[in-house]
C-alpha cells in the first residue's frame, strides 16, 4: 500500500527529529514479530558501554588503544567467487592495490558498513545473511540470518543497532529489519510501499539515542521498462516507510548522508543515479550538484570527517579497471583510485565510519 507524505520532503525530513522523540514501547529484542507488526524502537537511555556486542564487550575507555589504520573495503563478485577487498585509506593520491581480502562468509555481497569499534558488516544477498568481522579478522564472529530475504544494504548506528534492507528475489514486498545491539533476532520491521525496490539505505541522527531513523533510495519499474527512483524515510513510530515527494531520479543505487536534519538545517545527502552514471548532492529537496562519475556507480559512503566520499563504480570496460574511487567533498575532485581488476564491484565502506553524520 502506498503511503506518501503530503508536503515537501525537506519539511518532512526536518520534522523527523520530533517524530522520533518517543520510541515505541513494548518492542523486545527477544520477540520475533511478523512483518509490519512491530515498529522498531531504540533502547534510549541505556549506556552503550554497558551492553556487549556478540562475544566481545565494548572496550574499556580507561585502556589506551593503539590507533587503528583507516581502511577502505570494496565488495564484489567475479564468476562464482565473492570477495571483500581491503585497502589502506591513508594511501597517497593515485592508484592503490588491495592489502588484503575477506572470502569466508561472503556470498553475493552488496551494501556494507562499519561501526565505531571497527567491525565490518556485509549484506550477503545470495546467502540471506549479514556477516560481521572484527577488526583485522577474515572470518565472521557473528552471522545474522533471522528475518532476512535478499539483503541489499546494512547500516549500524552509534549504539550498535543494526538495520538491514531486504529486496526478495521473487519480487515480494521490500522491507527493513532492525536488530538491537548484541541480538541476532529481529526487533522490528518497516514495510516499503508495494512495488518499490530498495537500492540503498542510510541513517538520520545515528548518534542520538531514540531518534535514529532510516533514510533511503528506492525505484519503481514503469510500464516502459525503465525505472523511476526516489527517496523514502522510516520513522520509529510507524511500521510503514514513507515515500517523499520532490525527488525525481532514474534507477537509484546507494545513498550517503553528509548531514542529518535539525530544526534549523535540512538533511544533506548523496544519491546515486545509475542512469545518470553519477550521483546527486541534495540539501533537503534542493539539488545542489550533479556529478558524473562514468561507468555504473553502485554504492557510496562518506568519510568520517565529511571531507570526501567513496563510490564503487563498475566501468564495464576491459581497458579500464573498476573499483572504489575517492573524491573530495563538496569539491568533487578525484583523489584516490582503489583498483579491483578481478571483481565486479558492489558495496563500499570505510573505517572510521562515515555513517554517523
Amino acid at each position: 500500500m502506498q503511503n506518501r507524505a503530503s508536503g515537501a520532503p525537506d519539511a518532512v525530513v526536518a520534522a523527523l527529529v520530533y517524530l522520533l522523540a518517543s520510541p515505541l514501547a513494548g518492542c523486545s529484542s527477544n520477540a520475533l514479530p511478523a512483518a509490519g507488526s512491530v515498529a522498531p524502537n531504540d533502547p534510549a537511555g541505556e549506556p552503550a558501554a554497558a551492553r556487549a556486542f556478540g562475544s566481545a564487550a565494548l572496550p574499556d575507555a580507561s585502556v589506551k588503544k593503539k590507533k587503528a589504520t583507516p581502511l577502505v573495503y570494496l565488495a564484489g563478485s567475479f564468476d562464482s567467487s565473492s570477495d571483500v577487498l581491503i585497502y589502506d585509506a591513508n594511501a597517497a593520491k593515485g592508484t592503490q592495490s588491495p592489502i588484503g581480502s575477506i572470502t569466508t562468509g561472503i556470498d553475493g555481497p552488496q551494501g556494507m558498513a562499519t561501526d565505531k569499534n571497527g567491525n565490518l558488516y556485509v549484506a550477503n544477498n545470495y546467502a540471506n545473511t549479514v556477516t560481521v568481522y572484527a577488526p583485522g579478522q577474515t572470518k565472521p564472529h557473528q552471522t545474522i540470518a533471522d528475518g532476512l530475504n535478499g539483503p541489499v544494504d546494512v547500516k549500524v548506528d552509534a549504539f550498535g543497532n543494526v538495520y538491514v534492507a531486504n529486496a526478495p528475489a521473487a519480487g515480494g514486498q521490500n522491507y527493513i529489519v532492525k536488530y538491537s545491539q548484541g541480538s541476532q533476532y529481529e526487533s522490528g520491521v518497516w514495510l516499503m510501499p508495494a512495488g518499490s525496490l530498495i537500492t540503498g539505505i542510510a541513517l538520520l541522527n545515528p548518534t542520538v539515542a531514540g531518534e535514529t531513523s532510516v533514510f533511503g533510495l528506492s525505484a519503481v519499474q514503469q510500464s516502459s521498462g525503465f525505472w523511476r527512483g526516489g527517496v523514502f524515510a522510516c520513522v520509529l513510530k510507524n511500521t510503514n516507510c514513507t515515500s517523499l515527494y520532490g525527488y525525481d531520479m532514474g534507477l537509484t543505487g546507494g545513498i550517503a548522508v553528509a548531514r542529518s536534519s535539525t530544526p534549523k538545517k535540512e538533511v544533506g545527502f548523496l544519491a546515486i543515479d545509475k542512469y545518470l552514471g553519477g550521483l546527486y548532492y541534495f540539501r533537503g529537496s534542493t539539488l545542489e550538484a550533479r556529478w558524473v562519475t562514468g561507468g555504473t556507480p553502485i554504492f557510496v559512503t562518506m568519510n568520517a570527517k565529511d571531507t570526501a566520499y567513496f563510490v564503487s563504480i563498475d566501468l564495464f570496460n576491459e581497458s579500464e579497471v573498476s573499483g572504489a574511487f575517492e573524491f573530495s567533498f563538496p569539491g568533487n575532485k578525484p583523489l584516490v583510485e582503489f583498483q579491483s581488476d578481478a571483481l565486479r564491484p558492489t558495496g563500499v565502506a570505510v573505517y572510521p565510519s562515515g555513517d554517523y553524520h
